[in-house]
């Protein structure tokens, strides 16, 4: 059918499709006789049998509707990344990826203001640890989806074999999945043997730089440890000592459970998780400082509800299996890693200048606006920034 389109004029003007649309049909069906062979637009449109008739509804029939199709997006190849180890760290600074230009997202991630809790939407705004009122909103904390995976936030190390690459990573996320290799500086920490297989999915909203080596996440955990920068937490929390945020011991943190309940209650479940699901110094002194193989997937609603930011090629990457039971695959190893030092398990986090080791058997990382430095040994530093 053709469609036509009114002018004041007493003409009328043919239009295939129009605002509003027309359609043309006999008065009477049985006075229409016209040459089969002669039949032109121009004979039907100026025949007096003919009238032109609105269209209910306004548009064309079906058949001459477009019909459009997406096509879905390829789902990259993730492979996964074997041998490296984690740390975990909560200094209340504004993250590295709150900043803008960070990462390719749909926007920064989200920063809370210090004093009242509620999201800024300034990027700009200074970080809490350098006197300003940016500052780790408090929800960025580990939380538990099932028995076998969990869901939180990290910064990322680079300059490693594990390929991390520093502020492109703002916004992604990873699936990390925990292995049972130990440290072989003294045969120390690694997983526990209940974590060995479980998973977590981790959003990268801070970064490391100056980091070698095979140390790959540094995961936000309230309670486990400030490092470098213990001014961010007094600033934002009012009525707490700094050394209730982490038990008084900066480079490593609670060593029991307890010791959580000094914290603000906004960090307390996030702190609790450490020992409930992570299992943290639990026995034989693990879980401290797990080794993990980790590869890039999409990331879940349940994170980027929480930061805000999510990666423009997100859709290219595969969906984590939300309902699955924990891997098998490394129960079994038991395998040491890495050569570090002769000495017990160490970690340093200092300024960009100063390494300061501790030598007890944990190590903690901490990341923060300005710079900071944590290591596993005497001769590595990581460089934390946000």
């Amino acid at each position: 059918p053709f469609w036509l389109k009114p002018f004041s004029s007493p003409s009328v003007q043919l239009k295939r499709r129009a605002t509003r649309n027309w359609r043309v049909r006999p008065r009477e069906p049985a006075q229409l006789k016209v040459a089969p062979m002669k039949l032109t637009v121009a004979s039907l449109l100026l025949s007096q049998p003919w009238q032109v008739v609105a269209q209910p509804g306004g548009s064309p029939t079906a058949e001459n509707k477009a019909t459009t199709t997406t096509t879905p997006k390829k789902v990259r190849e993730s492979r996964w990344i074997a041998g490296t180890w984690t740390t975990g760290y909560w200094d209340c600074c504004k993250p590295s990826c709150s900043w803008a230009g960070k990462g390719i997202v749909t926007r920064p991630a989200r920063s809370c203001d210090a004093m009242t809790g509620k999201t800024l939407l300034d990027p700009n705004v200074r970080s809490v640890c350098q006197g300003g009122v940016s500052a780790m909103c408090a929800d960025h904390t580990p939380f538990v989806i099932n028995e076998t995976l969990s869901m939180g936030f990290a910064a990322a190390a680079v300059g490693g074999f594990h390929g991390l690459a520093g502020d492109s990573d703002c916004g992604r996320c990873f699936e990390v999945q925990f292995t049972g290799e130990v440290h072989n500086n003294g045969n120390w920490g690694g997983s526990h043997p209940e974590l060995v297989g479980k998973t977590m999915v981790l959003q990268v909203n801070n970064i490391g730089y100056d980091v070698s080596g095979d140390h790959s996440f540094d995961i936000q955990i309230p309670g486990a440890g400030q490092g470098a920068f213990a001014n961010g937490c007094r600033a934002q929390f009012n009525g707490f000592d700094t050394g209730d945020f982490d038990c008084n011991n900066r480079y490593g943190g609670c060593y029991e459970k307890s010791g959580c309940e000094k914290l603000p209650k906004d960090l307390r479940d996030g702190c609790r998780w450490r020992f409930d699901w992570y299992m943290w110094m639990s026995a034989m002194g693990r879980t401290n400082n797990p080794y993990v193989t980790f590869r890039r997937v999409r990331c879940p609603q349940q994170l980027t509800s929480v930061s805000g930011s999510v990666p423009l090629d997100d859709e290219e990457w595969p969906a984590v299996e939300l309902d699955r039971p924990a891997s098998t695959t490394s129960t079994s190893s038991t395998s040491s890693r890495s050569s570090r030092s002769s000495t017990s398990s160490t970690s340093t986090t200092s300024t960009t200048t100063t390494t300061t080791t501790t030598t007890t058997t944990t190590t903690t990382s901490t990341t923060s606006t300005a710079t900071s430095t944590a290591t596993s040994s005497t001769t590595a530093t990581t460089t934390l920034l946000s």
